[in-house]
Formats: C-alpha cells, structure tokens, sequence
C-alpha cells in the first residue's frame, strides 16, 4: 500500500488557492492542514515511519564525506613528494601513493596540504592535517611527544665526497678541520652536531638537499652526510662527487600524528602491517627504485613484533643523547654558535659601512673630477647597483662569480700540473704526490 506522504512536505507543496465558504474564500492549505491532522489519526504508525525515514535522509544529506588530511612539502622532490612534471596539478611520489594507502585502508578520501618541511610537525599538533608523510625520521623526540606510525622504511646516513677525496676521506673522523653539510632539523644534524666535538669537523645545514651536493661539486664543503635516498638521486643529477659505502648511521621513516590521535596513528599501523603482509609497500617502493633487502629485515622484525630503535650508529657514534637532551644542554651547546655568528654580524656590519663610505667618496670623486671616461664608468657602477635587486646580486656573486673563480683555478692547477710534468723526474714525496694526483682527478672533471 502507498505511504503517506508526510504533513509538513504536503503543505509546502501545495498550491496557493481559496474557495468560498458562506460568502468568505478560505485558503486551500488550511483544509490540507485539516487532512493531516487526520491522517496522523488514522495512520499514527505509518506517519511516524515516515518521518523516522527523513529525520534519517536528512542526516546522511547532512553529513559529510570524510577526509584524510596529510601534509607534505612537495619542494622536498621525488620520490618522497613532487609534481609531476607531465602534469604539474598531480602529486607523485612514494609517500603520495603511501598515503593513498592508508586513506583506502581508512575509507577516506585523501586530502594533501602543503607545509614546508620544518613546519610539518608543528601544524600536525595544531591539527592543520590528521598525519605527516614527507620522509619524516623516526627519532625519540617525536615517539615521546607525538602519536608515532611504526617505521615503513629504513635508511642508511651515508657521506658524499668529492671524486679526488673518495679514496681519502672516508669516514667523519677523517673531517678535522673540515666542513661537512646536510639537512637542518635531521638526524644527520644532530650527527654532525656530535661530531664537531669529537672529531673538529665544522657542521653547515640547508634548507633543501640541492644546494649541499651543488657546494660540494664546486668546493664550498668537503662532504655532506644524508640518507642514501637523498644521496642517489642527488648523485644521478650532479656528477663530481661519490657515495662512501661505509654506513654512518641507519634511521626510518615514519609518519607523525598529534598527541591526540593515538586511535587513528593504531589504525594507520594495522594498514601499513597489511601493507607489509601482502607486498603492497614492496610493489610501491620497487616502483620508485628504493626497494632494497634492508626493508626485507625491517618489515619481517615489525611482523613478528620485534621492538625496533629509532636509530642506530654503527660507526661507533654514541646516539643516545643526539635528540634527547635538556633545555641546559641545549643552551651550552648552540649559545657559543650563536655568540660567535652575533659578533661576526657586528664586525661585518662595521666594516661594510667603513668600506661603504671610502668607496663612495672614490666614486664621488672621480665622478665630479674626473675624466670622460673614467665619469661614465663611474655612471654606470652606479646605475647597475642602484637598479639592480640586492637580492639578484648575491644570487649573481654566490653562484655565478663562487663558479667562475673555481673555473680560473682549476685552469691554473691544470697548467701547473702540465708544467711539472714536462721538467726533469725528480724524487716526489707521498704527500706530494698524493695532493698531485688529488689536483689532476679535480681538473679531469
């Protein structure tokens, strides 16, 4: 039998009309009312399924569908986070197809927002995005104030030197006197951190893992320590440097939530231990060419629920104290950094303005008292700094005059080699022929 329609609907579909009734016209929706009432009479049980069932419609119209939010820093490149570059509104990377993954898992629909990757943990505390994937390292920090993922890869510090060196330097202790850069806000950091005090190495961070090999290639660091995932694509767009086989310390990624999330981050394991079970993580990392038997060891440990370590040291780095020091500690180790880079902030905004006033009384000078030629010189020094950004010029010194210069000398180096070579042999010790044979593999590049 036909359900009846509910009075509320019935009325508002009503049309507008009157009739008359003893010499007035009454509106046709209060005889509709009338009839309701009726109805809800005669039928009480079918008007109150009926309402039941749109009270229900309403809800599931009401309520959204759910997202999982996940933030990433798509500068950080492939394979972690990219566009891609046939299609630049698409994301590509290991970590997207991750957390693909685990948005199935969840019956979600996946969401990525944009945070830079220093401010990744930041914003997931805030709750700008439910987890952070973005070659996140597991360290005791993070499992002590954020809801942890169990690991889904696992990755090996490894030093880049340049060619010459690679049969030189090949651990940190070989680095005293020397500069070594990285990642700010890594394990490799707080490795190095470590080091400058045990070994005298300098340490330098970055703010992306481009520019550390680019120094590296021309000169401006003699190493730089990061994960071999970094270091492999890195080393197949930047020729002049190796990869020193030799582990400096072995980490994993993971995925952070806020503290509050503990529920979901449970949920998220359970996904990714499947993931593990039926070779999903296998087929995604093969994929990006990352797959190798380190996570064959890792998965099998998480498995069989095996505890495993944030991070280790095999090098013989003690690392119990890397992330996980007081606020004292803390102070006592970067304040003397600090105190050294606020006195040559001093000194160097001292001489820049004693510089600045001697070079403008020169031009000043030669521009009123000088020759034609030497007057338009003088212009045009004026017009190209004064009409340039100050911004493109330090681009244009630190990177174009930084590689000129080391062009000059390695021509030089060159023609002194070529020069040595045509006078008569003469005894040569080791460590002069050693720097010779350094010098030449430089210029051979």
């Amino acid at each position: 039998m036909p359900v009846p329609r509910n009075a509320t609907f019935a009325i508002a579909s009503l049309p507008l009309q009157s009739i008359a009734v003893h010499g007035f016209h009454v509106a046709q929706p209060f005889r509709a009312a009338i009839a309701s009432v009726a109805i809800a009479i005669v039928f009480p049980a079918g008007l109150k399924g009926c309402a039941t069932t749109i009270a229900e419609a309403r809800a599931g119209a009401a309520e959204p569908a759910k997202v999982f939010r996940w933030a990433g820093d798509p500068e950080g490149g492939a394979p972690f986070v990219e566009a891609d570059p046939r299609q630049p509104d698409r994301l590509v990377g290991f970590d997207v197809e991750i957390a693909n993954l685990i948005a199935r898992g969840l019956g979600r629909t996946p969401e990525f927002i944009t945070i830079t990757f220093t401010s990744i943990v930041q914003s997931i505390v805030r709750g700008d995005a439910d987890v952070g994937l973005s070659g996140l390292e597991d360290t005791p920090t993070r499992r002590a104030t954020l809801a942890v993922t169990v690991p889904y890869y696992e990755f090996r510090e490894v030093l880049s030197v340049r060619d010459a060196d690679a049969a030189t330097l090949r651990t940190l202790a070989d680095f005293r006197g020397r500069t070594v850069g990285t990642l700010s806000d890594t394990i490799a950091y707080d490795i190095l951190l470590r080091a400058e005090r045990e070994y005298g190495l300098r340490a330098v961070s970055y703010d992306d893992d481009v520019h550390p090999y680019t120094d590296l290639v021309i000169g401006r660091v003699d190493a730089v320590l990061l994960d071999q995932v970094l270091a492999e694509r890195r080393h197949r767009s930047v020729p002049g440097f190796t990869i020193q086989p030799e582990t400096i310390a072995v980490g994993h990624y993971v995925g952070v939530l806020s503290p509050q999330n503990a529920p979901l981050r449970d949920s998220v394991d359970e996904i990714l231990r499947g993931a593990m079970r039926d070779g999903s993580l296998e087929r995604i990392f093969r994929r990006w060419n990352v797959w190798n038997g380190d996570q064959s060891r890792l998965y099998a440990d998480l498995l069989q629920g095996k505890p495993v370590q944030p991070f280790t040291a095999p090098g013989g780095l003690e690392t119990s104290s890397l992330v996980t020091v007081s606020k004292w500690e803390a102070m006592k180790r970067y304040l003397p950094a600090l105190l050294r880079a606020s006195l040559v902030t001093i000194v160097l905004s001292c001489l820049s303005m004693g510089v600045a006033v001697v070079i403008g009384v020169l031009i000043a000078t030669g521009r009123v008292y000088g020759a034609p030629p030497l007057r338009a010189i003088l212009l045009g020094y004026v017009e190209l700094i004064r009409g340039t950004p100050l911004l493109l010029q330090l681009f244009v010194i630190y990177y174009g005059l930084a590689a000129a210069i080391r062009l000059s000398t390695t021509r030089r180096t060159r023609a002194r080699f070529t020069a040595r070579r045509s006078k008569p042999s003469r005894p040569v010790s080791s460590k002069r022929a050693a720097r010779w044979v350094s010098a030449l593999a430089r210029c051979s590049r």
